[in-house]
């Protein structure tokens, strides 16, 4: 899962480089809960945004919201990945089952925020 994850990141790196201007980093909060976790992002997940973000480079500001509308319709808002997440992520890379991220909690209690920057 991480494997694949790191695979398109390396991939995507190298569209992102090869872009002749660069474009405004898109930022996603994702909520992290009183144990150090956040939902994992898979790699169909990440793709999916990436499209999403991609195809509002270059438009007016004005119309984020419609991005972040598309996001909510797919399932990637930030409380939408919470509730949704087989597995979450620490800040040091563990990959963990929601029980173990939850403490056997049925979802996951919001304790702060972190931020990640996609390369958009």
């Amino acid at each position: 899962m991480q494997a694949e994850l790191e695979a398109y990141k390396r991939q995507r790196n190298k569209i992102v480089q090869s872009r002749t201007t660069d474009p405004p980093a898109f930022q996603m909060a994702l909520p992290v809960n009183d144990r150090g976790y956040m939902p994992y992002v898979t790699a169909d997940q990440q793709k999916l945004m990436d499209r999403i973000t991609d195809s509002y480079l270059g438009r007016p500001g004005h119309e984020m919201e419609r991005m972040w509308e598309e996001l909510r319709a797919n399932g990637l808002a930030p409380d939408q990945l919470v509730r949704t997440a087989t597995y979450f992520i620490n800040l040091d890379g563990e990959v963990v089952s929601r029980a173990v991220a939850t403490g056997s909690q049925g979802s996951a209690q919001l304790g702060s925020t972190v931020w990640t920057a996609s390369s958009v």
